[in-house]
């Protein structure tokens, strides 16, 4: 399991109340992940200004106001990215359906 940041989980904290629960899944397509967060809202990134862009190595962000975080972590020297989604117990199968839709789209 990758570690997440303290912060981010802090703030996870700050906004529910509650510890998160953590399901983290492996990823190889940055347009399926993109996607996934394109309606989001970015709370924090990490970025490297690269010859070709900007390439964001790690982002957190609010998928769901009623309780669901998305923590990602790029590695520039690998394709696979780490997912973690942060959740509350009562939207941790709003999380599950979410990955499965995902793995349906492959």
């Amino acid at each position: 399991m990758i570690e997440i940041p303290k912060f981010c989980v802090d703030k996870f904290k700050t906004a529910f109340g509650y510890e998160p629960s953590f399901i983290q899944i492996k990823m190889d397509n940055d347009e399926r992940i993109e996607k996934l967060t394109s309606k989001s809202r970015t709370i924090w990134f990490s970025s490297v200004f690269r010859y070709n862009g900007v390439f964001i190595k790690e982002k957190l962000v609010e998928y769901d106001a009623m309780g669901i975080y998305i923590y990602i972590l790029r590695d520039d020297e690998s394709p696979i990215t780490d997912v973690t989604f942060m959740t509350t117990i009562d939207r941790q199968s709003v999380s599950e359906f979410t990955i499965h839709n995902l793995n349906k789209s492959k």
